[in-house]
């Protein structure tokens, strides 16, 4: 198995320019971290105030479009969380200088109510307060999160807030969660808090990636970590739709790496035997061998498997075996081995492997161009950093919307997938989608 550094070290340096965004409110409306109380439809809501000021400058926020506060939450989750219904009716946000607040409450002037509304990294600040009290850190609960309440806050005990930050495509958004419930203590205002949040994390903007995705949607309890690498290997595989199994298509990093060694590390511990049956027969559709790649040129032992199509994400429309496209038992694939490369780093460690008829699935001889090129520039800038694995790659038919270019190990090798919406972009963007892939075929330094 690969060493997990060569994941979390490039990917996140990948990632550094977009998670770089800084700090967004919910509303990503801008304004300060001054504190702010729920809104004066609640009667037990206390006056404002502000965090106590550690001279610290607040993170600059870009402008991005409103995050609608209105669908984080159900009027059903809303009713078990506080125990009371809260009428049929979804209230609309309520705009104010921190940008959207949403109220559930039982009536205009009730103590019994729900609240959402921005928040900001000025809570997380050493000494910071809201509703007059100190907070206290709370596990397992988007990156960060803080309670802020007890019998010593303004609201007297009567109101409790749960500020959380969460990192998302858009970078961090920050949210308060306000609980009216005067007859629960503090601990048990906690617990509405926390079943709400984990509720509407899930529905912000973009997540991170493949495995976030799993994790969030195990710890919501949408399916167990077997479940939900069976559906993500799916969707890789091309037999399941995006629209079941991610919770947000807008994800800032498609590498399947991750789910891969995720998948790898299930087989040897987890608890599912259904599960590892099906992840073992995923994992077979979607990792090539070099041995696989050589069997399919006609240079190795003969092979069942199909033509490129179907490997890595999902069979052409159309597309049949090897004989049935060709006409004949001829070689599904031919190696273009890049002799520049093969001479500096020895023979075979860089090759792109092309169907005969790829040009059934929209590539081009201007393609194969483009990512010899890049391929030959990735590789001798890297190589002066530092070792790289074996790196195979090939021409895919999966056109799915939001992926490129996908890398993923076994072992000691490293393959890309070059997928259909690449076909759409000019030379430059197709370049840099392999070079990042290849980025990830770098061992670390």
């Amino acid at each position: 198995m690969v060493d997990r550094g060569i994941r979390l070290n490039l990917k996140w340096l990948l990632l550094v320019t977009v998670l770089a965004l800084g700090a967004v409110l919910l509303a990503a409306c801008g304004g300060d971290d001054d504190d702010e109380a729920p809104t004066d439809v609640a009667r037990t809501a206390p006056a404002s105030e502000s965090p106590t000021d550690t001279g610290g400058a607040s993170p600059e926020r870009p402008d991005v479009d409103a995050v609608d506060c209105g669908p984080l939450f159900t009027l059903e989750e809303v009713d078990d969380a506080l125990g009371w219904s809260v009428g049929d009716e979804r209230p609309g946000p309520i705009l104010t200088a921190r940008g959207e607040v949403c109220l559930h409450s039982l009536l205009a002037d009730s103590e019994v109510f729900v609240q959402i509304q921005p928040g900001g990294p000025g809570d997380f600040e050493p000494g910071a307060t809201v509703i007059g009290v100190s907070g206290e850190p709370v596990a397992a609960v988007g990156d960060e999160a803080r309670w802020f309440g007890g019998e010593d806050s303004e609201a007297g005990g009567d109101v409790g807030a749960l500020s959380v930050r969460q990192n998302t495509s858009i970078g961090a958004i920050y949210f308060r969660i306000f609980v009216g419930r005067p007859d629960l203590d503090s601990g048990a205002q906690l617990e509405i808090a926390k079943t709400l949040a984990l509720a509407a994390l899930p529905r912000f903007p973009g997540d991170a990636g493949y495995v976030n995705n799993i994790l969030l949607k195990e710890e919501a309890g949408e399916w167990t970590r077997g479940e939900g690498l069976v559906a993500t290997l799916g969707l890789f595989a091309g037999e399941v739709e995006a629209t079941e199994v991610l919770l947000n298509p807008e994800l800032v990093d498609f590498d399947g790496t991750g789910v891969i060694l995720m998948a790898r590390e299930y087989l040897e511990d987890g608890p599912d035997d259904e599960a590892k049956t099906e992840i073992e027969r995923l994992l077979e559709r979607l990792i090539l061998s070099r041995e696989r790649l050589e069997a399919m040129a006609g240079i190795g032992p003969p092979t069942t498997a199909r033509g490129l199509q179907p490997i890595f994400l999902g069979k052409a429309l159309g597309a049949g075996d090897c004989e049935d496209n060709h006409g004949a038992p001829a070689p599904c694939v031919l190696e273009v081995t890049i002799g520049e490369l093969d001479e500096m780093f020895g023979e075979g460690k860089y090759s792109i492997w092309v169907e005969e008829g790829q040009s059934q699935f929209g590539w081009t001889d201007n393609h194969l161009l483009w990512a010899k090129e890049a391929m030959t520039e990735s590789a001798i800038a890297y190589e002066a950093e530092g070792d790289m694995l074996n790196v195979d790659m090939w021409f895919s038919a999966f056109k799915g919307p939001h992926t490129t270019a996908s890398p993923l190990f076994d072992g000691g090798d490293c393959f890309i997938a070059l997928h259909g919406p690449m076909q759409n972009e000019e030379e430059s963007v197709f370049k840099q989608n392999i070079a990042a892939a290849m980025a990830h075929c770098a061992l670390p330094v």
